[in-house]
């Protein structure tokens, strides 16, 4: 895993609702972190 600032390079294969939310961060001018992982189905993954 690998901490990174704003939005993903490319949208591709990402949801519509995540997209808004990185358009609406933007648009407001506030700074993020995002972390990309594959998905783990318990807390313990």
């Amino acid at each position: 895993m690998q901490l990174v600032d704003g939005r993903p390079e490319s949208t591709e294969g990402r949801l519509e609702k995540e997209i808004r939310v990185y358009d609406f961060l933007d648009s407001l001018g506030i700074e993020y972190k995002r972390v990309d992982h594959e998905a783990a189905m318990t807390m313990e993954a």
